[in-house]
């Protein structure tokens, strides 16, 4: 475990890296999404909820993030789903004032657009803004539909949405 500056205010360090929880998280959420990345779901939604199920459990435990991206097969942002295979962070967000997880390191589905992606927190918090500059990042590569939807999976059971489309129909005025 290395472990960088403190963030004295949170009397936390900024970033604890430690790369066998990673390893050891990152084989348990793969394990148990085993059947989420086998199945085709009629939405992105359902999709996203059913990965929640799966990956929060875990998150909770281990104070790790876990997500996924999500595909659409039909080209269509709302409709039929697949999920690529899981990643997990690197920071016990217990111990971290900083954590999150590389959701583009996820695995890919053949033939899939590129429609959003599902994260786990470990404390009932929401979107970050590293959440929704990774979303609004992905509506630029190649391989994803214009606009992408993000979700966060909380502990109470929660499963929050933000789509960038909404910033794509209201841009905001430079200043």
């Amino acid at each position: 475990m290395t472990e960088s500056a403190i963030d004295w205010s949170q009397r936390k360090p900024v970033n604890v890296i430690d790369p066998s929880l990673q390893a050891r998280v990152g084989k348990l959420v793969t394990d148990a999404m085993l059947q989420v990345t086998r199945t085709v779901f009629h939405t992105r939604d359902a999709a996203a909820k059913a990965c929640a199920r799966v990956m929060q459990p875990i998150t909770t435990r281990y104070g790790v993030e876990s997500g996924a991206l999500l595909f659409s097969l039909t080209g269509n942002g709302n409709g039929l789903t697949a999920v690529g295979t899981p990643v997990a962070g690197r920071e016990n967000c217990r111990l971290s004032y900083q954590c999150g997880v590389v959701v583009q390191d996820g695995g890919r589905v053949i033939g899939g657009l590129l429609s959003g992606y599902i994260h786990s927190h470990p404390v009932e918090l929401g979107f970050s803004d590293n959440d929704l500059y990774v979303a609004a990042a992905m509506t630029k590569q190649t391989s994803a539909l214009p606009y992408v939807t993000a979700y966060v999976s909380l502990p109470s059971g929660r499963v929050l949405a933000w789509s960038t489309r909404a910033m794509q129909d209201n841009p905001q005025q430079t200043w």
